[in-house]
This record gives structure tokens, sequence and C-alpha cells, in this order.
């Protein structure tokens, strides 16, 4: 087994002596926005230039791999593409299972064909930048929503010892996560700290589902309850 790649340029089987015609940043650019607009003999001659001009595979594989992350939408693409990349690392030279994620990456799903991809692509930027000025000027930018503070946590477990109840909401399986916020969604169909109150989260239904260790559902068909007793406080 030949030693796995783990620098950017090296020869490979293919040219051992490449020559150098292009700016390899440039040929990099040239496979990425090639593969962005769906142009396969283009992002497939980027490659091979790639190979000739003495770039590793591995590097290669690196780049489609964080293409898949950043562009393609959902995980099959970057799955494939974290594979892919592994087996390079392992075995050193798998240029055809390259260059099949390279066709496949082309006809991937972007983020700008999906208008909520789309949506949150610019917000993401934009709440970076409004966070990095805040940080700039000293200022905190974001105030951590009181369900921050359960008792896995300094404050809530300070605010426990002093024996007031906790903001336990979306806490752990048997409060949380497990037991109100199932029930919150059986009532709203969806999960919202406005629509519901720290006090419900304590209701004599909730605690004794935890205490049986039954899931909500199991509960309410047991004692025949509706949603709105079990959250009742």
């Amino acid at each position: 087994m030949k030693k796995p790649q783990t620098s950017l340029f090296e020869g490979t089987e293919h040219d051992p002596k490449p020559k150098h015609f292009y700016n390899r940043y440039d040929l990099v650019s040239y496979l990425l926005k090639s593969i962005r607009l769906n142009r396969k003999e283009d992002a497939l001659s980027g490659m091979w230039c790639l190979l000739r001009e003495g770039v590793g595979q591995w590097y290669i594989a690196k780049k489609l791999t964080q293409f898949a992350s950043e562009d393609a939408v959902g995980a099959e693409a970057f799955i494939y593409a974290q594979g892919v990349f592994q087996l390079i690392k392992d075995v050193t030279d798998e240029v055809n299972s390259l260059s099949r994620l390279i066709l496949y990456l082309c006809d991937a799903p972007k983020i700008w064909e999906n208008e909520k991809e789309t949506e949150w692509e610019v917000r993401r930027i934009h709440l970076r930048e409004r966070i990095r000025r805040c940080y700039e000027r000293g200022e905190k930018p974001v105030e951590l929503p009181g369900y921050v503070f359960d008792v896995y946590t300094a404050k809530g477990k300070a605010a426990s010892r002093r024996g007031e109840k906790i903001d336990r909401r979306v806490s752990g399986v048997l409060e949380g996560s497990g037991l109100f916020c199932r029930a919150a969604f059986l009532k709203h169909g969806r999960l919202d700290p406005n629509d519901t109150t720290v006090a419900q989260a304590y209701g004599k239904h909730l605690l004794k589902c935890a205490k049986e260790g039954l899931h909500v559902d199991a509960f309410l068909r047991k004692h025949g309850l509706t949603v709105d007793e079990f959250l009742k406080p």
C-alpha cells in the first residue's frame, strides 16, 4: 500500500514529472465553478489538469468535500464526498472515484435552487457580521433566554439550590426534551417557548409520567388524559 497523501502538491503515477501551465488555485476555482454550473466536461477537465499539474488527489477530494458541505443541499453529497476523501487518504490512487464524485456533485441540488436555503445562506452571513461588529465594539450580541439555565448550568444549579423553579422546558429526556417537548408539540403542532409556561413543566401529570418512566403518548393512553390535562400546571 502506498503512503497516504497528506500534502497539497504531489506528483502522481499519472505524471510523475508534471508540467505547469496554470496557477493551481485558478484550476481549483475552475473545477468548483464548473460544478456549480453543472458543466461536467469542464469540471472533469479541471480535475485532470490539476492531476497533471501535480496536485494530489487528496487535496482535490478535500476541496470537493468542502464544496459538498457548503454548496450542496442535504447530507447525501457530504457523506459521499467524505467517503471518497477518506478512501483516497487510505489508498492514495482512486481517481475513478474522484471523477464519479465530480459528476455526482454537478447534479446534486445546490443551495440557490431552494428559496429557504438561499434565505438562510444570506441570513447566516448577516448574523455572523452583526456578532463580529458587537464583539469589536465590546457589546454583548445576544441575551440568553431563561430556558438555557437549567440544572446543567451553573446559574440553574444556583437557582435550584435557592428553591426556585428553573425553566426546564427543553432540558433532559425525563424533563423537557422527552416529556414536555413532546406534549407541547402534540398541543401546538410545533415547539415554541412562547406558547408555553415554565409552570407547565412542573405539572403533576408530567412529574408522574417521569416517575412512571413512560413516554407521553403511552402515559396519555394509560390514564385517559388529554394533552391539555397533561400540561396543566
